[in-house]
């Protein structure tokens, strides 16, 4: 009973691995994509998405590793990159809330 219960507890943590190594992949795959769109012309859908995606695969990240983002810093992080973006293609309409 306690091999299987190990073994079962072990499979998880394999699976609980592999899904983190997924998602920093992803997370690799989306800033490689904000970086390749920074240097090209790109209309403001496409960065409030792509900027989405990145924030969600984070909180997914974090809740795999048993932490929370509190409220107050969702997206927050994000700002430097969005000012950047908003320089560049002078995106002056895009905000915090627009990618909410």
């Amino acid at each position: 009973m306690s091999e299987k219960l190990l073994s079962n507890h072990h499979l998880r943590k394999i699976e609980q691995s592999e899904s983190l190594i997924k998602s920093y992949k992803k997370l690799r795959d989306y800033c490689y994509q904000l970086k390749v769109i920074a240097t090209t012309e790109a209309d403001q859908n496409e960065i409030r998405i792509l900027i989405g995606k990145i924030d969600f695969v984070i909180d997914h990240i974090m809740l795999k590793k048993g932490e929370h983002r509190p409220e107050d810093l969702r997206r927050t992080n994000l700002l430097p990159l969005i000012n950047c973006l908003r320089k560049k293609f002078d995106m002056t309409k895009i905000s915090l809330e627009d990618l909410k």
